[in-house]
């Protein structure tokens, strides 16, 4: 086996290693590691290989967002939802398994933002874009952001002024008004959460003890809702993706092959199929998974799903590096130099867990607020201030942020060359000649 394949098969099942443990492993000089770096680099079959790999999660994200200068704004839109699903951060579950909704809280002086506060933030992202900063927006939330679909189109209409790809992310209940139906159709992308086809499950898994909103909400409803916006997709001739997201649990498993199909039914784009990845999971859930991704990938190969993309994320597979729970702690400045969360009265934070509305006061929660005197340049500055975060509190996206800025501080204090990432092709570095985006941020 040559060097450059002894290499690629070690990043490929642990990508975050750092090249002095690569060194050590093959007994490499910095000079031969260097050369093994820029080989993966720049061989197609190399890359191809990392990105269909178990961990293409990883590959994936450092591509866009070490590569391309990819920043992500996600605004939390919305101060009320009808679900009560387990899985979200916003819920909490009490011991006798009534699901409690946290809803953001105006601090004192905080008040709810306003056209000219967004009008101000996509000032700042237009100064990220003249350094070469591509960026996109979220809009997403603690709660669900067609409870305020005035903000929702506000984002929308600057974001569409400034050239800045937009995806909504909703439970799609209240797209049964034609209102918020036209909103959606203004967005590149929209995702909307559904992964059932069983109306007692639907009942259950997002609503839980709340008979009021069980009764005023349907799988039926949903599934006529989402099958109208597609229509009205089609007919406008808007550009708008229109997927779904499915979360994996022991609610669904024995029908997320129909789930994919009904998917298909429906007429969407895609269906994105994920874990709680908060949820321990054992051998049977891995089981289970396998099971019905076999099932799924058939249907694929057979043409039964057409165009339709099904996106299986690699950290359902059991040997992903994100089921290895690994030890540590993160900088938010890692973070914040790749996305922000920003909540409905302005208070913004690098990591979901802090961006989520809480319970209790006492909660931890670090932001910092938007104002007059304070930009989005500003505020990403400020987060050097913030304590550490234990990787167990970070999502998938933002572990592989943290590990791989890690890794290539590691690298670099070890010799190896500043281009010399084997994870980028020099082909997917969009703009090499941009500013880097610390002279954005002046970190």
């Amino acid at each position: 086996m040559d060097l450059k394949e002894q290499v690629l098969n070690t990043l490929s099942s642990a990508p975050y290693i750092g090249a002095r443990e690569i060194a050590e492993r093959h007994s490499l000089t910095v000079e031969e590691l260097n050369h093994a770096y820029k080989a993966i680099q720049t061989s197609e079959e190399c890359q191809k290989r990392l990105l269909t790999s178990i961990n293409r999660d990883y590959f994936e994200t450092v591509r866009e967002y070490f590569g391309k200068e990819l920043y992500t704004v996600i605004f939390f839109v919305g101060l009320g939802c009808p679900y009560r699903c387990p899985f979200c951060p916003s819920v909490t579950i009490e011991k006798d398994g009534y699901r409690k909704l946290a809803k953001f809280r105006k601090g004192p002086g905080d008040r709810k933002l306003e056209y000219r506060d967004f009008e101000k933030i996509f000032a700042d992202i237009e100064q990220m874009q003249k350094k070469g900063i591509i960026v996109e927006v979220k809009i997403s939330g603690g709660l669900e952001p067609y409870t305020d679909p005035e903000t929702v189109n506000w984002i929308l209409e600057l974001a569409s002024r400034q050239n800045v790809d937009s995806t909504i992310f909703t439970n799609g209940v209240l797209l049964r008004d034609p209102k918020n139906r036209e909103i959606a159709l203004k967005s590149d992308k929209l995702r909307i959460s559904l992964g059932t086809v069983s109306e007692e499950a639907y009942a259950d898994e997002y609503f839980g003890e709340h008979p009021r909103n069980k009764r005023s909400n349907s799988l039926g409803d949903l599934q006529k809702t989402i099958r109208q916006l597609v229509q009205d997709r089609n007919d406008s001739g808007a550009a708008t993706a229109i997927g779904m997201n499915t979360v994996v649990g022991e609610f669904n498993f024995h029908e997320l092959e129909q789930v994919v199909l009904d998917a298909h039914d429906f007429g969407v784009d895609y269906i994105a199929i994920k874990g709680d990845y908060f949820k321990q999971k054992d051998d049977e859930w891995f089981d289970k998974v396998e099971t019905a991704t076999a099932a799924i990938s058939g249907h694929t190969r057979d043409g039964k799903i057409g165009d339709m993309r099904v996106i299986l994320t690699g950290s359902q597979e059991r040997s992903s590096f994100l089921n290895s729970s690994l030890q540590g702690k993160c900088l938010p400045i890692d973070q914040a130099m790749r996305q922000m969360f920003i909540d409905p009265f302005g208070q913004c934070t690098p990591v979901h867990c802090w961006a989520f509305p809480v319970q209790e006061k006492e909660q931890e929660r670090h932001t910092t607020s938007l104002n007059e005197h304070t930009g989005l340049q500003k505020i990403i500055e400020k987060t050097n201030d913030f304590p550490l975060i234990d990787y167990s509190k970070l999502n998938p996206f933002e572990l592989i942020i943290s590990l791989e800025s890690e890794r290539q501080r590691q690298d670099l204090a070890f010799g190896v060359e500043r281009d010399c990432n084997p994870y980028i092709s020099p082909h997917n570095v969009s703009n090499p000649d941009s500013l880097n985006f610390r002279s954005f941020c002046n970190c």
